[in-house]
């Protein structure tokens, strides 16, 4: 029996599945590393995954990313008129993390992607791990901003559904709701309807 059910899950978790599920688990900050066999293979998948995504994105959008921060920075006039206001806590942290963010922005800018990348993994690695029960999805929100190349990587593989058996339960409530004594509905009627199901 053991053997049966060793042969079927070999034949449904091809070599392309396995390394999405090694990194799917690594990039989970509940597990990180605790999954993988082959760490620092994983680390390099990591990367590739996230310079694939970074070539994938248009010239202009990559330029006009980079640009942004250039494009904000205020004139002489209003930075005269801010340094007459009366400093306050939270103005004195906008400030020194503007200063942060533009110094880590000029130190990035002469660095390859890979490098970036790279980075952004040993800042990943460092960073402790949540419990358990914490959800690793408002954890990549809080920390997006840190690690942008590896939140894509990781927007990317959490999207994908765990299982099949949600979306076959939508189509057989779709199969109820759309009965041939109702087949006139409207396709908005039965989304509707079907939202209404599974909501109330």
């Amino acid at each position: 029996m053991k053997r049966m059910m060793r042969e079927d899950l070999d034949s449904r978790y091809s070599e392309d599945v396995e390394r999405m599920i090694d990194l799917a688990c690594f990039l989970d900050p509940r597990f990180k590393g605790q999954f993988s066999e082959d760490l620092e293979n994983t680390i390099s998948v990591c990367v590739e995954e996230a310079l694939k995504l970074v070539w994938a994105t248009p010239v202009r959008v990559r330029q006009e990313h980079l640009e942004e921060p250039s494009q904000t920075q205020p004139t002489a006039s209003a930075r005269t008129a801010e340094s007459h206001k009366t400093p306050s806590l939270t103005g004195l942290l906008k400030k020194i993390m503007a200063t942060k963010r533009q110094r880590a922005e000029e130190e990035g800018a002469s660095s390859t992607p890979e490098e970036k990348v790279r980075a952004e993994v040993k800042v990943y690695m460092c960073l402790p791990s949540i419990k358990e029960e914490e959800d690793p999805l408002l954890w990549w929100r809080q920390h997006a901003e840190e690690m942008p190349h590896l939140s894509k990587v990781t927007r990317r593989l959490f999207c994908i559904p765990a299982t099949s058996v949600p979306s076959e339960r939508v189509f057989s409530a779709s199969g109820h709701i759309v009965t041939p004594q109702r087949t006139k509905l409207k396709p908005e009627k039965v989304n509707m309807l079907t939202f209404l199901h599974f909501n109330l």
